[in-house]
């Protein structure tokens, strides 16, 4: 017979509520990513003050692009195909990420050779470029190593501009090393898109930090490990969900980090045609 706490546990919503809260705070439930344990999504806030943010190197796995296994790299650059399925949500592209073939990919393929397709569906339908990165908020050391999951133009831009712009004496392209690593200063501002907010960083500065010791490596991620690579006919099945697109969507995730600006998807849209060719 059921005691009358436990009657009380099952008409009570606060275990489930507090589960939820847990789970998205973890990035629990995300169709992109498969968070360690007690791992957190650091998300940007647009503050009085810069954010001031360590981003950590790690030792890449296999498939990163920019770094040899057991290389150190500061980010791990991936693509997504956004408002898929019926719940419009985001799923790594297998194609520009993992090398395979994608069912999505192939879809945009065949309507980019049918003239009378829709192209803002075909734009809406492109890879769009993201990355992780293992990130320490020094407002809140306290929580250790987060992950930051972000649109490539939204943050990871600005620090290639930093370091592209850098003389060579300072030392940028270091910025994430544990030993002679830098700081960023981020200066962030609050965005919207149909109809949904956004935090963007507008400017990053590279400031001197002092060094991490190894201990630190424990907290760091393998984020080559950590993405969410499904199975061709996985993507597929979830993608004809919805067979019959009609045209493009203004969907923006809640945590999404909005559109990407109209010149950077037609750049993207043009490199797709290009490795088509």
């Amino acid at each position: 017979m059921a005691t009358r706490r436990d009657r009380e546990k099952r008409r009570s919503s606060a275990g489930a509520s507090q589960r939820r809260k847990t789970e998205r705070k973890a990035g629990g439930g995300s169709t992109i990513l498969n968070l360690p344990e007690g791992k957190e999504l650091l998300k940007l806030r647009a503050e009085a003050r810069p954010m001031r943010l360590d981003v950590l190197a790690f030792e890449a796995g296999e498939g990163n692009p920019f770094a040899d296994k057991g290389n150190l790299a500061a980010e791990r650059t991936f693509y997504v195909h956004s408002g898929i399925g019926v719940d419009n949500l985001k799923y790594v592209c297998l194609r520009k990420t993992a090398h395979k073939p994608c069912p999505i990919c192939d879809f945009v393929s065949k309507l980019r050779s049918d003239p009378g397709s829709d192209p803002e569906l075909i734009k809406s339908l492109l890879p769009k470029e993201r990355q992780l990165f293992n990130v320490i908020d020094l407002s809140d050391k306290a929580k250790g190593v987060q992950i930051l999951e972000i649109s490539y133009h939204l943050f990871g831009k600005l620090i290639d501009a930093g370091i592209e712009a850098d003389d060579g004496e300072d030392g940028y392209e270091r910025y994430a090393d544990l030993e002679g690593g830098m700081t960023l200063k981020v200066s962030v501002e609050e965005d919207s898109f149909g109809g949904h907010g956004f935090a963007k960083a507008t400017s990053i500065m590279f400031k001197e930090r002092e060094d991490y010791p190894e201990k630190i490596e424990k907290q760091i991620v393998c984020l080559d490990n950590i993405l969410k690579i499904l199975s061709y006919d996985e993507l597929e099945e979830i993608f004809l969900q919805n067979e019959s697109p009609k045209s493009s969507k203004s969907v923006v995730e809640d945590d999404e980090d909005g559109p990407e600006l109209e010149e950077e998807e037609e750049e993207e849209e043009e490199e797709e045609e290009e490795e088509e060719e």
